[in-house]
């Protein structure tokens, strides 16, 4: 179980590292509803939610355009639905919607292309055509190389939660984390009884950087602790990756100690950089690598990060830790699935 570090995130200035940091040649979404635009209800559902491997034809996007109590309008890409039913924290019978323009994207701490809007805002809801031109969310990552670039883990590697379960109550911080562990070629995790950490397989594995950055955070002192229980509130030991704009790449939970001195901030990482070794600091029940990617949000009052999507590039996905694997160029592998480099016929 991973909550993420990221409200108290002071983030550099980063490059794009691992991407293009100029701005993809778009058209801007802002702008007025046009008359007759269809209204539609409010909704609780995450817009990001699609089939393995699938992509959203430029056809089926439609601009979403938000009418606000104070008559004011916002309009943009749909990405993200956050519950606040669900939190940990201050829950409450609120919304948050995550409304994308790549027109709005910059240098940290200029980035604009999330505007987060709060469900006691808004008075409308309504779509409109897609914008002739207009990049979308997911075609802006893959443009600007923010993905998770093969699997950072070595061996049989499965996805234990996705954007499901308890990622959902993380206060905005984990809707779509990736919770990912190590099994033997019959899908268990552990071995023996599960009480100690030596008997779960992602003790002790080496994370490598799926995609290269500047570090922003480290925390690498935290203790860890014996599965089956946690300290409400510990901390992690972390590293995270600034990527461009105002995107950072998290990895938690590391084992004390194991992430190398020659990772700490202003650092520039390439791909394949050793990370550390996966632990049980945290607030986690048993040692698994929790990975998400946060946009911070610098004109929030306060300002905090928001876990948003993104997709694995060069993976294989499957059903059984002994596959088949099939292979995609981008993805977003489900919960309960297991992920191997692409290509691969087996775990690597």
């Amino acid at each position: 179980m991973g909550l993420a570090a990221a409200c108290t995130l002071s983030p550099i200035e980063p490059s794009a590292a691992g991407g293009d940091a100029g701005v993809p040649e778009a058209a801007s979404a802002a702008g007025s509803p046009e008359a007759g635009a269809d209204v539609v209800p409010d909704r609780p559902d995450a817009a990001w939610d699609q089939d393995v491997g699938s992509d959203v034809a430029a056809t089926d996007r439609r601009l979403a355009v938000f009418g606000l109590r104070d008559g004011g309008v916002l309009s943009g890409e749909w990405v993200a639905t956050y519950n606040h039913n669900y939190w940990w924290h201050d829950a409450g019978a609120e919304l948050t919607y995550a409304l994308f323009d790549i027109g709005s994207y910059a240098v940290h701490p200029d980035d604009r292309s999330f505007r987060m809007v709060s469900s006691l805002d808004v008075e409308s809801i309504a779509y409109q055509p897609w914008p002739e031109g207009l990049m979308a969310y997911r075609d802006a990552l893959r443009a600007l190389g923010f993905a998770i670039d093969g699997v950072p883990l070595g061996g049989s590697v499965h996805v234990i939660t996705a954007h499901d379960s308890y990622h959902l109550e993380e206060d905005g911080y984990g809707d779509f984390a990736f919770d990912l562990v190590l099994t033997d070629a019959q899908g268990a995790r552990y071995q023996g009884d599960g009480t100690r950490n030596e008997n779960y397989y992602t003790w002790g594995a080496a994370v490598t950087l799926p995609t290269g950055g500047y570090v922003i955070e480290v925390d690498r002192d935290e203790p860890d602790h014996d599965p089956g229980s946690y300290e409400p509130g510990a901390a992690s030991n972390l590293v995270g990756i600034a990527l461009g704009g105002s995107f950072y790449l998290y990895f938690l939970h590391f084992q004390q100690g194991s992430i190398p001195d020659d990772v700490r901030p202003d650092t520039l990482l390439p791909r394949g950089s050793h990370l550390g070794k996966v632990g049980m600091s945290g607030v986690t029940l048993e040692p698994h690598l929790h990975v998400v990617l946060l946009w911070y949000d610098a004109s929030a009052d306060p300002p905090r990060s928001w876990s948003v999507p993104v997709e694995f590039h060069g993976v294989g996905v499957a059903q059984t830790p002994a596959g088949p694997f099939i292979s995609y160029d981008y993805v977003v592998p489900p919960a309960r699935s297991w992920i191997a480099p692409a290509g691969a016929r087996g775990p690597g």
